[in-house]
């Protein structure tokens, strides 16, 4: 919190008319972020919107995907399986490991581009978009994706 409040401050020194006129804005983790902010530098923003914001902040929740785990385990053909091993692939294409496919081809297929994105930061949206299905109410078609006749022979 103290290097968004140094960066408001950084902000306010460059402008010839300070302002006190800066909202903070977060969901869910940046949600609770947002909130906590506003009451540990009440001064520092006008305002602070936090929606959906965490309540009860947990470090390595592992339940966020253990709940993706069970409710694709109710799809059956391992669907979950078929899940941690698409993340598998993707891992050891960022890495160089398989040479059947280019890291920089590869990232160019959904918009990013080498050396403008790390490795975490592409994960993440690997690990994320199955359980942005779950989180979406539409476990069904994620399990209809996974288990597409296509899948299994190319997933990526």
């Amino acid at each position: 919190m103290a290097d968004t409040a140094k960066f408001i401050n950084y902000i306010n020194s460059t402008l010839t008319v300070k302002t006190d006129q800066f909202m903070i804005v977060g969901g869910s983790y940046p949600g609770a972020f947002v909130a906590w902010f506003k009451n540990v530098y009440p001064d520092q923003v006008m305002a602070a919107w936090s929606s959906s914001g965490v309540i009860n902040a947990i470090q390595d929740y592992h339940h966020y995907d253990m709940d993706v785990y069970l409710t694709t385990a109710r799809c059956l053909n391992n669907t979950p399986q078929k899940i941690a091993m698409l993340s598998q692939d993707v891992e050891r294409i960022l890495l160089g490991l398989d040479t059947r496919y280019n890291r920089t081809d590869f990232l160019s297929n959904f918009g990013a581009k080498d050396g403008g994105i790390n490795n975490g930061e592409f994960m993440y949206l690997v690990g994320d978009w199955a359980a942005g299905y779950i989180q979406g109410g539409n476990a069904d078609g994620l399990c209809q994706i996974v288990n597409n006749e296509l899948w299994d022979t190319s997933p990526i």
